[in-house]
């Protein structure tokens, strides 16, 4: 099951590194409205769930009461952010094919629930599909709203 899993997150971050490939300053920064999330707040924070809390899932080191870190208060350049992206997609492949049937039911307590560590894997790699579809929405308006 660990391989097949793996590649459903290659597949996933592929994905999503290839949607955020490209951008522009004036992309990056660019909101609907004011006040609102614009791709890079929404890069840097997909970003931390890839690099830092997916790797504590996989290895068992996850903080109960979530993140104990500071990643998205520190400004991070594009080019940053699409490193760490990558690094992020090698993390998360190999931990999850050296995870077996063990590792993946073993059981979580993150957010005052214990959860079962594939689901809470499935749930983060959703949360990448999740800013993938919304970068993409704002990357559609912004084009429309420059043309």
């Amino acid at each position: 099951m660990a391989n097949i899993f793996a590649e459903h997150a290659d597949f996933i971050f592929d994905a999503f590194i290839e949607n955020v490939s490209g951008l522009n300053y004036e992309q990056l920064n660019w909101k609907p409205i004011e006040g609102e999330k614009g791709i890079q707040t929404i890069l840097t924070h997909t970003t931390r769930i890839a690099l830092l809390l997916i790797p504590q899932v996989i290895d068992g080191t996850v903080n109960p009461d979530g993140w104990d870190d500071d990643y998205e208060n520190i400004p991070h350049t594009y080019e940053e952010l699409l490193k760490d992206l990558n690094e992020a997609k090698r993390i998360v492949i190999d931990g999850i094919k050296g995870l077996d049937e063990s590792g993946l039911d073993a059981k979580l307590k993150l957010w005052g629930r214990e959860l079962i560590t594939k689901n809470l894997l499935f749930h983060l790699l959703r949360e990448v599909v999740h800013h993938s579809g919304q970068i993409a929405m704002l990357k559609g308006m912004h084009k429309r709203n420059t043309a």
